[in-house]
């Protein structure tokens, strides 16, 4: 294991040796020429020098849906780890409601964007699965982001058993439709049931 990954670790678990843990990483991160690295509680402490080669891996990230249950979990990881997040609330980001001109205003800058907005129920499922997802897609090419990450569902398909299920397979769909080289770098992931603190 690396030094790096080491103090990643160290630093992860925190606990009553923080002050002797961060030390151990401070000159852990020196001897991988890395400037910066951030603790699970956002403690950050910084080495002198020029701008890192880690510093140079952070990007900017753009959450939808950051307020939800997944979405907070993301920004406290992805902000963590450094990354500059911004997770704006539903009223300022709503894929149902705003216009492409307007989602491309709120992409504007972002690097990476992680879709995680979504319905269990009610009739908004399909505008905001199928017909936001659209929007957003063709916001992300306009603004060039360059990856953009899509939380679907297990059994996301045509012929799903549910609405919710259909519709997060027609937002699948959606991306399939671009043809090849015409949509930023993208992954769709499909979780099932996501049990947790908060939910």
């Amino acid at each position: 294991m690396s030094p790096l990954s080491y103090a990643a670790l160290q630093i992860a678990s925190c606990g009553k040796n923080l002050a002797k843990t961060v030390a151990y990483a401070r000159d852990s991160l020196r001897k991988s020429f890395v400037s910066s690295f951030y603790c699970v509680d956002g403690t950050a402490f910084a080495l002198k020098g020029a701008k890192s080669r880690w510093e140079r891996l952070l990007v900017q990230i753009l959450i939808i849906g950051g307020r939800g249950f997944i979405g907070r979990y993301l920004v406290a990881a992805l902000s963590t780890a450094g990354h500059r997040v911004d997770a704006p609330a539903r009223d300022e980001i709503d894929l149902a409601k705003m216009s492409e001109e307007a989602i491309c205003d709120q992409l504007r800058g972002a690097e990476v964007v992680i879709n995680c907005a979504g319905l269990v129920s009610g009739a908004s499922m399909e505008a905001v699965h199928e017909r936001g997802t659209e929007k957003l897609l063709k916001a992300a090419a306009v603004e060039s982001v360059r990856r953009l990450l899509h939380i679907s569902a297990l059994g996301a398909a045509a012929s799903g058993e549910t609405l919710y299920q259909r519709s997060k397979g027609a937002g699948e769909d959606a991306f399939r439709a671009h043809p090849a080289g015409t949509l930023p770098e993208f992954c769709m992931l499909r979780p099932s049931v996501i049990i947790g603190r908060g939910g």
